[in-house]
């Protein structure tokens, strides 16, 4: 992809993520009834808030068509979260879901550009060993 279709592939996810990120937590919570539990209706709140933010990187990630940018923050994401309780497997499960989303919502050749960002993020993540 050209510089320019990787800036309005990520202008077109700045647009839709809010919903795909609402729509990734609702469907991790609808899979787990227990993280409602465990986390309770604010954490869900701040859950949809912190996949809005992840999907904003996203997509500047993309539009810089730097895997190292979205990588970074997913490593640094995933301390913090083990940090309060949040394991690994919950934000790879997440990831794993905003990956699902995005292929739905996006042309094959779009879906395919994203995937790959997300992948690293996933392997990034349980890189961290934690």
């Amino acid at each position: 992809m050209t510089i320019e279709e990787l800036a309005a592939l990520a202008a077109s996810m700045k647009t839709k993520g809010p919903a795909l990120a609402k729509a990734s937590v609702d469907e991790q919570f609808k899979r787990r009834p227990e993280l409602l539990k465990k986390y309770s209706p604010a954490g869900y709140a701040k859950s949809v808030s912190d996949a809005e933010h992840t999907v904003q990187v996203l997509a500047e990630a993309v539009a810089a068509d730097s895997l190292s940018a979205f990588t970074g923050y997913i490593t640094w994401l995933t301390k913090i979260l083990v940090r309060v309780n949040v394991p690994v497997k919950d934000l790879v499960e997440h990831l794993e879901l905003l990956d699902k989303i995005f292929r739905k919502e996006f042309c094959a050749v779009d879906a395919e550009v994203i995937s790959r960002f997300i992948k690293a993020g996933v392997v990034a993540a349980k890189d961290t060993g934690l």
